[in-house]
């Protein structure tokens, strides 16, 4: 039988008290580990973005959100970069990589996170018409959404 689903929702800091310039050691042992996250601002108020890792990389998939990094033309956006220092997080380790994506999306509904987005498309036999009708610009909208938030936190 499997892991059991351990959800470990507590708001900390990924800085290691000890060492500063380390992540947290609850960082460090979500090497090979499964599961969701979600980042809020310092005060813990708002969250800022979910994400999940299913390929057994939570650590990596977490703290490339706290390197500073360019990505290069063609490649695969990641996600966002925060300061570590103003952000806290909070993890939920679950082995099954179904139930991490649907978990992922229930956090996303539940604490509406300011650079996650989603579009809803409906059930519908007129999918190719609604896809042609998308706004042009929300990728270079939701873009400037983004680099606006990383000049308020900078």
């Amino acid at each position: 039988m499997g892991e059991e689903m351990k959800s470990s929702f507590e708001l900390r800091s990924v800085i290691d008290p000890e060492s500063p310039k380390r992540f947290a050691p609850w960082v460090r042992a979500l090497y090979g580990k499964n599961g969701v996250y979600a980042i809020f601002n310092r005060s813990g108020t708002r969250a800022e973005y979910v994400g999940v890792s299913t390929g057994e990389s939570l650590y990596g998939t977490l703290t490339r959100h706290f390197q500073k990094w360019e990505r290069k033309e063609g490649t695969q956006y990641t996600g966002p970069v925060f300061n570590r220092k103003k952000v806290l997080v909070g993890i939920e380790i679950i082995p099954n990589k179904t139930q991490a994506l649907t978990r992922e999306q229930e956090l996303i509904a539940a604490l509406d996170p300011r650079l996650n987005r989603q579009v809803n498309v409906a059930d519908d036999e007129d999918d190719e018409e609604m896809d042609a009708q998308e706004p042009e610009g929300i990728v270079d909208e939701a873009l400037d959404d983004l680099f606006g938030f990383f000049d308020e936190i900078a």
